[in-house]
């Protein structure tokens, strides 16, 4: 929801490539790892975590949860790609090359998105509030109120991390909210309806906004639950 946004927060998004992406993806999480994409897909039964290639938007590599888990946001802190659950407690920390689970770990609350900004993680739960947790014993270390406008950004999901702040998507939400780790708000927001019109054109079954990935600067690769393409863009 915007409540009454200023146009001064209004950012630019400029469409760089568009790619094939797999309609059948409920897209949960996103990252760039290494030299690989890795992208999570949700739903109970059908879970999966895998690698994308964005030539002809397939996933290789595709490793599957057990029918009980249902798969939600993911992230590299540069041991482990790290897998959360939507209301299983459990996060699964992967192997970056072969994505096998190596351990994992419990936690409170329901898991939606997760980032790193090379010394904390944050977690969304759902709620106006990211936690941020210990990387080494993933631990919760503060509870962080995010705010727009003065107001509580309810319904946080896929977040991603660059330079100072973090990227996030809101459940059901057209736009991308680019919030300050410093001071926890809201700074600009990204609206992605031209990207969501794009893919409702090719299929108008598609679900929500989800998933962000850095690439590099302030370019990103966006997509959204059984989107049928994937799009680099700058932001800025």
């Amino acid at each position: 929801m915007i409540f009454g946004r200023k146009k001064s927060l209004e950012g630019k998004i400029n469409i760089e490539g568009v790619y094939p992406f797999d309609k059948d993806i409920f897209t949960q999480g996103l990252i760039k790892c290494n030299d690989d994409i890795i992208v999570s897909s949700g739903h109970y039964n059908t879970s999966f975590v895998g690698k994308l290639d964005l030539n002809n938007g397939k996933v290789n590599n595709k490793k599957k949860l057990e029918k009980n888990f249902f798969a939600e946001g993911i992230v590299s802190n540069n041991d482990f790609i790290i897998q959360l659950t939507w209301k299983e407690n459990i996060a699964f920390f992967r192997n970056p090359e072969t994505l096998e689970i190596e351990k994992y770990e419990h936690y409170a609350g329901e898991g939606w998105g997760i980032c790193y900004d090379e010394k904390y993680l944050y977690i969304s739960d759902g709620s106006h509030c990211l936690k941020r947790i210990n990387n080494q014993n993933f631990q919760i270390e503060e509870i962080m109120e995010i705010l727009y406008e003065g107001n509580k950004l309810n319904k946080l999901n896929d977040l991603e991390y660059y330079d100072g702040y973090i990227y996030a998507n809101v459940w059901k939400s057209r736009y991308i909210y680019k919030i300050n780790l410093s001071t926890k708000r809201v700074e600009r927001i990204f609206n992605c309806a031209e990207l969501i019109n794009y893919c409702k054109k090719i299929n108008r079954n598609i679900n929500e906004l989800n998933g962000i990935a850095h690439i590099k600067d302030n370019l990103f690769l966006i997509s959204g639950k059984n989107w049928p393409r994937i799009f680099l863009v700058r932001l800025t």
